[in-house]
């Protein structure tokens, strides 16, 4: 259903109101959907962004650089992002987290039994180095030195067990406070080119992460940190550029970290690409056309049904009393 609501955007994209839910979705499916304008663009898309990773000099240039990319919407080396607050849920607050890994999580740096994986993700990279001009011996340096830069992130980040944990996601800090982790890294630049107002603190959720981060940016040559961050701009890019980049993207990501045996058909990636960018709008087309005023009706009864069924357990439980019973009519 969702991939004929697409082809019908597509195929009227051009008719279609000038900024319209419709118009947009059509023309992004139809962009995924044109094998042969991605094959002719090639590396072209993500030019601009390599040319600026070549021209960092310093650290400076590097945190720049980071602090650019998050407010681009493309987030690199650690986690940024809003939600509520953990100790006071009537407020939004920031929440800056561990990242910058490739593979699912810290264990798969250290664990005897992730060798086979860590060689397989070197190779990757220095796949996806190739493909962009860099000689093969020089793409296998260069990859080994992305793994072992992120073995060492690896090495101060938490594993998902650890993550569970709440006081391992919440450290609030001010900004001073933050900045006193990592001095070379200035929060207020940050949060100035994410439009956002912290003057009241934000989390920086795993200080020991970002305390490595610090070190790093003090002692990892700019040549490391530019392998690094350069491999993440293609990989990131990668399922939407030409066919030998998505194949390298699924022989890595889907076929040696997943075990899936073929690569979905282009509509269903496409499909899946729209989804996360449009999902909400493309929801909004769904509904008009595939969720009538009856079926509405059912779905709003089914809920009042529910509701009276919780209503009548929580009046019937003997072992709650009147008042609790009361808070829980209200919720």
């Amino acid at each position: 259903v969702q991939r004929t609501i697409l082809e019908n955007a597509a195929h009227h994209r051009a008719k279609a109101k000038p900024g319209s839910i419709e118009q947009k979705i059509g023309y992004l499916y139809q962009s995924g959907m044109d094998e042969a304008a991605i094959a002719k663009a090639g590396l072209a898309p993500i030019k601009p962004r390599l040319a600026q990773i070549a021209a960092l000099r310093d650290s400076d240039d590097v945190v720049r650089y980071i602090r650019d990319s998050h407010a681009q919407g493309e987030p690199v080396l650690f986690r940024f992002g809003g939600n509520a607050d953990f100790k006071d849920s009537n407020r939004q607050i920031a929440y800056a987290s561990q990242g910058g890994l490739g593979l699912p999580t810290a264990d798969y740096y250290r664990k005897p039994e992730q060798a086979a994986i860590r060689s397989a993700y070197v190779k990757h990279i220095a796949r996806l180095f190739e493909l962009t001009g860099t000689a093969s011996a020089d793409a296998q340096r260069q990859a080994t030195a992305v793994l072992a830069f992120e073995t060492r992130l690896a090495a101060a980040s938490l594993v998902p067990v650890q993550l569970r944990q709440p006081e391992n996601r919440y450290h609030y800090v001010s900004l001073a406070e933050a900045d006193k982790v990592t001095p070379s890294f200035d929060w207020a630049a940050f949060f100035k080119t994410q439009n956002a107002n912290v003057s009241d603190g934000f989390s920086l959720s795993q200080p020991k992460f970002f305390a490595e981060v610090q070190q790093m940016l003090g002692d990892e040559p700019v040549a490391t940190w530019q392998a690094y961050l350069r491999y993440h701009a293609i990989d990131n890019a990668a399922p939407y550029l030409s066919t030998p980049f998505q194949q390298a993207d699924f022989a890595f990501h889907e076929q040696a970290l997943n075990g899936q045996k073929d690569i979905k058909p282009r509509w269903k990636r496409v499909l899946e690409a729209t989804n996360d960018a449009m999902g909400m709008a493309l929801g909004q087309l769904y509904v008009a056309d595939h969720f009538s005023p009856v079926a509405k009706q059912r779905a709003q009864q089914l809920v009042d049904n529910l509701r009276a069924a919780f209503r009548t357990r929580i009046e019937q439980l003997p072992w709650m009393s009147d008042a609790t019973k009361q808070k829980g009519l209200q919720k």
